[in-house]
């Protein structure tokens, strides 16, 4: 029981519209977006024109590895005082892309980017659902409730970090966010727009959150200071720390 809702920027091919409505059918509803590009604004637009309980933010260049998907991101959106889940993201080649988002003074990163597949993390954290200060944007499930009490996303981030002001603007509620180890989708990231990160997006982001993210509470301050990957000290026979 779901609907795909498509916002589509002006000069689109009509070929592709017309492959997605001949594999999505009546299930399928398209907005119109002829602005300047805005990922905020766009996801706004679809939220406004769609019908269902739970919306799922989802990027053009994911491809989909887990068959129930949906199904789980939805038996975790619908738990009392879960306001977002994401998911596990890999790169085309199979590296990984996302496991949770950790911040570091008000610093967001993706916790074992470009690690192997099959890496665990420490104590398998990439193997069992976690809560995170914030998940990615590229595939968010959230109720529509917490959403629209949220703001959605704010359009003042029309590139980035607008998934991760969003997900604590939904922790600011009292939810938590969550990441799901076993819903998988490949993430072909960039190939649709500039992976470039603005200066003044990531100077607006730390002003409006610095308060709240300068230390992550799923951070240790134990772990490597100059690593998001959550990678504790080493210590060597004679006694020597290594950080």
């Amino acid at each position: 029981n779901y609907e795909i809702v498509c916002v589509v920027d002006a000069g689109g091919d009509p070929r592709t519209l017309a492959n997605l409505t001949e594999i999505a059918g009546d299930r399928l509803r398209i907005v119109d977006y002829e602005e300047p590009f805005n990922f905020s604004a766009k996801i706004n637009r679809g939220a406004v024109h769609s019908e269902g309980e739970q919306l799922l933010l989802l990027n053009d260049d994911m491809e989909v590895v887990t068959p129930n998907w949906i199904e789980r991101l939805v038996m975790y959106a619908g738990f009392p005082g879960i306001g977002a889940v994401g998911a596990k993201l890999m790169f085309g080649d199979g590296r990984l892309q996302h496991v949770g988002v950790m911040l570091r003074h008000a610093l967001p990163g993706h916790l074992y980017r470009g690690f192997a597949t099959d890496h665990d993390g420490y104590v398998n954290v990439v193997r069992v659902a976690n809560n995170y200060l914030a998940v990615t944007g590229a595939c968010l499930m959230t109720p529509r409730e917490v959403f629209f009490q949220a703001g959605g996303l704010s359009e003042q981030f029309p590139l980035s970090f607008n998934d991760v002001d969003y997900c604590l603007k939904v922790r600011s509620l009292g939810h938590r966010v969550v990441y799901d180890p076993d819903t998988i989708l490949y993430h072909f990231e960039s190939s649709s727009r500039s992976p470039d990160v603005a200066d003044w997006e990531l100077e607006l982001f730390a002003k409006r959150w610095r308060h709240v993210a300068w230390a992550d509470p799923y951070d240790n301050p134990n772990f490597h200071p100059s690593s998001i990957h959550m990678v504790p000290p080493v210590y060597l026979s004679d006694g020597t720390v290594v950080v």
